[in-house]
């Protein structure tokens, strides 16, 4: 993998080690994100809500 500490930089992955998610499990590509399991993108909240919750 490729990181750096820079803002702007990409970070470029070069394993496959991630696929197993991408070949069993459904993905979040509805909400926009096309590397999410949806089983987990289904137990987050809105970072606008969570804000609300912070504050209050």
């Amino acid at each position: 993998m490729q990181a750096s500490t820079k803002n702007n930089d990409v970070i470029v992955g070069t394993s496959r080690d991630g696929d197993f998610v991408l070949e069993s499990q459904s993905l979040a590509t509805d909400a926009g994100f096309k590397n999410v399991s949806q089983s987990w993108f289904d137990q987050t909240f809105p970072i606008e809500s969570s804000i609300e919750n912070l504050v209050a």
